[in-house]
């Protein structure tokens, strides 16, 4: 990091924050270092009692190994009218699952309120225990 650089904890004092919530930005990552970095910054940047929200995609493992990409189709209704789009990630061999996800979550001391899944979508609510 140069002089213009920054650090994810720079922004994000110790129990400050009450709610905090990711929208399709899990999915992205590569390692599971990086998102076990997230669960942990995030779970101290919440006050006790504080809510930590994920919505993103269901990933099944890869089964054949020609295919390093996958690409899902979401669809958003819009006041009169429903917008389709795609979103293509790279497609790791383990894929990324609710289990896996609130394990990483729990690990760090994070408790599961509530799960929503979806198709091949995922709605998690986690929470820092206290208050």
């Amino acid at each position: 990091m140069g002089q213009q650089g920054y650090r994810l904890a720079d922004f994000l004092v110790t129990g400050t924050r009450k709610v905090s919530g990711s929208r399709s930005t899990l999915q992205y990552f590569q390692e599971d270092d990086s998102l076990d970095i997230l669960f942990h910054e995030t779970y101290r940047a919440l006050t006790p009692g504080g809510r930590f929200h994920i919505w993103d995609a269901l990933v099944p493992p890869r089964s054949r190994d020609d295919r390093d990409v996958a690409v899902f189709v979401d669809s958003v209704v819009l006041e009169e009218e429903t917008v389709e789009a795609g979103y293509g990630m790279h497609w790791s061999l383990a894929g990324r699952s609710a289990k896996g996800y609130t394990g990483m979550a729990c690990k760090v001391g994070f408790e599961l309120r509530r799960q929503t899944e979806a198709g091949h979508s995922l709605h998690l609510e986690l929470v820092r225990p206290g208050a």
